[in-house]
């Protein structure tokens, strides 16, 4: 299953079994590799980082004395620690370059462009002559010939003093199309005479075997594509790609400020622009609820910037294709998280919190934002349950009125006391049975949940807590006869499965109940996921396929995000989460001084220290100016280690029940002893600290 740009592989229950990032390959590519190395040579090399199944070499005409290699790794880790360790290292007397594909640079509907530049100059062209009797004819043969827009381009046409002189008035026809012939200038009026000079300029493919020539003395050129003749704007135009930007920055610079003129380019007008763009194509409709924010987004960074714009470059009934364009990838990168944001919409949050209430995972929250935009046509609302997040889309002002709805919805649930009730796994099936039907018609159905993994009954308000606490009390003195498990009765309803789905382990289910028990899972985030049969002591794991075969596509992405989500926050070591604001792409810890390039956000990580790429520090020095800083700060809070993943914790207030963010683990704050889901922790602080510390 793929999220975002992550593949993960599932097992049964649901454990995660293997992950492949987007930042990750099996491949590595060599380049500026001496041409005549023997592929021993390059094996032997790349021997140390581990078994290199496939060696394939290839040959560049752009490079006459160099080629490259491209080796593929068992394991991606081999891979990114060959490309950390040989990237500009000085091996076979020179100096080589390691990189992984650059098949990580997509991200859904765009796709960057960074190590190109595109030459434009002048195309070929003449001069026309004609001789009118009259200044008015002059005047309107100009008008003609600006008005003229068969070639692309207006012809640059004015009033021509000096020779020669072939009328009472002579005009002058500049940027005449190669093609064209002096008898052309006669759909300019009337002339009396006419006359063809041609300009001293080299031809498009002289110019352009000059700029080939000096591009593959600079090194490292992939592709060059001239566009052909007829040119239709008048422009000539050339692309050049590098393997990478670096080498795309040398060669414009050494176009646009040269150590002494370029030979053959002297008399040649040429503007020389780094390619960096990013360009998507949008539905309609989204555009027009975007509009407002992407104007305002187009200004700010066009103040910071000219070269920072966003252009529409084509718009159909459906869709709209735009285009960003940046001075340099840190704006462009900038410019794209943006625009990216604006086309996931502004995530509500609080005071830096994403706002989110179990209320909005039920029937009745769904309700209440179906009739928020019914009140609002021309605003669009999602709510994600397994990102637990609500997105608006819609112009500022709409949004904002949202909003306040929103959180004005979110603060009645929250003077709302919410109460965990334990009860005893046997006697589960028997409660969801008889009383939680009648309980959820009283007080609500998003009021009250089984959460079938503690395993606890949750209930919102006050007076439904004393309702639900004395039907939980009723559940456990209940005298009557609870039945022996049996594998023909549904492990949570008690009853004759309906629409039974059997597990392997021999019990049956209704397919609801089952339902129900993903749907718990995606809330409680807890995993494997095990059959509740033998009052709820049966270790079988349910199978991926039964949840293909029960939930929906989006619910089975839910189900499966929610499991890969919390693999991650029980990883901390081997998995981290781009540093990037809003950015949901994961990555592997890698060893020191290993830079990644998230293919989301863009930004260069650090994929040891785990911030954005400390550009010109080593990850030992970026760690030794950050102690001192980080040690001041924690001498003045009360701050732990997380004695599971070592993630500092700060405790502002509330009891000594804590739980790390990161990996989940429920903690005492007193001794720093932890718990499975937390259960036993208050009878632990009471017994051993005298209290749970409020």
């Amino acid at each position: 299953i793929v999220f975002n740009s992550t593949k993960v592989r599932f097992g049964p229950g649901f454990i995660v079994e293997d992950v492949w990032t987007s930042f990750e390959s099996y491949w590595v590519i060599l380049s500026n590799v001496p041409r005549g190395t023997e592929d021993s040579q390059v094996q032997e090399i790349l021997s140390p980082f581990g078994v290199v199944r496939e060696l394939h070499k290839s040959f560049d005409r752009n490079h006459q004395t160099t080629m490259s290699f491209r080796a593929r790794f068992n394991d991606t880790r081999q891979a990114a620690e060959a490309v950390a360790v040989l990237n500009g290292a000085e091996i076979l007397d020179t100096v080589i370059y390691a990189r992984t594909p650059p098949n990580n640079m997509k991200s859904g509907r765009a796709e960057i462009r960074d190590t190109g530049l595109l030459f434009t100059w002048d195309a070929p062209s003449w001069t026309g002559y004609a001789g009118y009797a009259t200044l008015s004819e002059a005047q309107n043969a100009i008008g003609a010939a600006e008005r003229d827009k068969r070639w692309g381009k207006a012809i640059r046409a004015s009033i021509h003093d000096g020779t020669p002189v072939l009328g009472a008035v002579t005009v002058a026809f500049r940027g005449m199309p190669t093609d064209l012939k002096v008898t052309y200038l006669e759909n300019f009026g009337q002339p009396d005479d006419t006359m063809h000079q041609a300009e001293r300029t080299p031809s498009a493919t002289q110019v352009a075997g000059i700029i080939r020539r000096e591009l593959q003395n600079l090194g490292h050129l992939v592709s060059f594509y001239q566009t052909p003749a007829p040119y239709r704007d008048g422009k000539v135009y050339v692309q050049a790609y590098f393997r990478d930007a670096p080498s795309a920055k040398v060669a414009r610079d050494h176009f646009i400020d040269p150590a002494q003129p370029i030979e053959g380019l002297e008399s040649v007008s040429m503007s020389v622009e780094h390619l960096q763009y990013v360009a998507y194509t949008v539905g309609s409709d989204i555009f027009k609820v975007l509009q407002a924010d992407i104007e305002d987004l187009r200004t700010t960074s066009g103040s910071d910037d000219p070269k920072n714009t966003i252009e529409i470059s084509q718009e159909t009934p459906y869709t709209v294709d735009v285009e960003l364009h940046g001075s340099d990838l840190k704006s462009l990168s900038n410019l794209k998280y943006g625009f990216e944001r604006l086309l996931r919409g502004e995530v509500m949050k609080e005071d830096g919190q994403y706002v989110w209430d179990p209320f909005f995972a039920n029937h009745a929250g769904s309700e209440f934002l179906f009739k928020l935009q019914e009140t609002y046509p021309d605003v669009r609302i999602q709510c994600c349950k397994r990102k637990r997040r609500i997105t608006i889309f819609a112009s500022p002002s709409k949004r904002q009125e949202v909003k306040r709805a929103v959180l004005e919805r979110i603060e009645e649930l929250r003077r709302c006391k919410t109460l965990r009730i334990p009860i005893p796994r046997r006697l589960i099936g028997r409660f969801v049975k008889c009383n939680l039907p009648l309980l959820q018609q009283k007080i609500g159905q998003e009021n009250l949940s089984v959460d079938y993994a503690s395993p606890a009954v949750v209930v919102r308000g006050d007076s439904a807590s004393e309702l639900v606490r004395v039907a939980v009390q009723e559940a456990l003195h209940s005298t009557g006869p609870i039945r022996a498990s049996s594998t023909s009765e549904c492990p949570v309803c008690l009853d004759e499965p309906i629409a039974p789905i059997v597990l392997r382990c021999g019990h049956a289910w209704c397919k609801v109940c089952l339902s129900n028990y993903f749907s718990a899972a995606v809330e409680g985030r807890s995993f494997p996921m095990t059959c509740l049969g033998d009052e709820g002591s049966c270790t079988c794991r349910i199978p991926v396929a039964v949840a293909r075969e029960v939930l929906t596509s989006d619910e089975l992405e839910e189900l499966a995000a929610a499991a890969f989500t919390a693999h991650v926050f029980t990883h901390p070591e081997e998995y981290k989460w781009c540093p990037g604001p809003d950015c949901e792409e994961v990555y592997r810890s890698g060893p020191p001084d290993t830079v990644l390039q998230c293919p989301r956000c863009l930004r260069r990580i650090c994929a040891h220290c785990h911030v954005e790429h400390h550009e010109g520090m080593s990850c030992a020095e970026h760690k030794a100016g950050l102690e001192p800083e980080f040690a001041l700060w924690r001498a003045g809070h009360d701050v732990k280690n997380c004695p599971k993943c070592k993630t500092a914790i700060e405790k502002v207030d509330g009891c000594n029940h804590m739980m790390c963010s990161v990996c989940q683990s429920h903690i005492c704050w007193v001794c720093l002893k932890t718990f499975v889901r937390g259960e036993g922790v208050y009878d632990h602080m009471r017994a051993k600290h005298g209290g749970i510390g409020v």
